[in-house]
């Protein structure tokens, strides 16, 4: 059957891989079955190009690895090994039996202790209290703020609308074979043109 298939090929991974490598690999393949999962219309998620350099250090430098992908669903497109099934549930089945690959090759876990720290609660009120006046007094500026800015645009656009329409017009003038000289409303008069 197909999935005893990958569960034999998933074993032959997990044992020909070296240790410091597993883990990395079967996260790598967690992630790409589970994108699938996650955005199945989505094909951004059911291709990965070969050369990523992720992709092609964790998982497709080893040929276990690459059977593995092939025979729950992958194929070779071009550059991209591209998932094609639209069975989610085998997915989910593949998802599992790496998780438990993966659970094999993690150190034993060590109990965590909780650490219960002690407070006052006055004192936690306090500081709840002095953070909202801190909050009200950023509102309170920030609002001064805003109508000083809308009063300010207020102020240039009436200044804007009562200045007198000029019309610009350049004359040209001729001071020998190469300078021109240009005399404008607003522009240094002095200023010589070399053309």
């Amino acid at each position: 059957t197909p999935n005893m298939e990958l569960e034999e090929q998933l074993s032959a991974l997990c044992s020909s891989l070296p240790n410091s490598d597993v883990i990395g690999t079967i996260d790598t393949l967690l992630k790409l079955f589970q994108n699938v999962i996650d955005h199945p219309l989505e094909e951004q998620y059911r291709r990965v190009r070969m050369a990523n350099k992720t992709f092609n250090e964790k998982v497709w430098q080893y040929p276990e690895a690459q059977q593995f992908l092939l025979l729950s669903g992958w194929v070779e497109a071009g550059e991209f090994v591209v998932y094609i099934e639209d069975n989610a549930s085998n997915l989910q089945n593949v998802l599992d039996s790496m998780k438990s690959c993966k659970s094999q090759f993690l150190p034993s876990s060590v109990p965590v202790v909780p650490q219960t720290v002690v407070t006052n609660s006055q004192d936690t009120d306090t500081n709840k209290e002095e953070r909202l006046k801190k909050l009200r007094e950023d509102q309170k500026r920030i609002q001064e703020e805003k109508k000083r800015i809308s009063a300010q645009i207020k102020s240039d656009r009436h200044e804007t609308n009562q200045r007198e329409a000029r019309i610009s017009q350049a004359r040209v003038m001729t001071f020998g074979s190469n300078i021109k000289k240009f005399e404008d409303i607003g522009i240094d008069l002095n200023k010589q043109v070399y053309i």
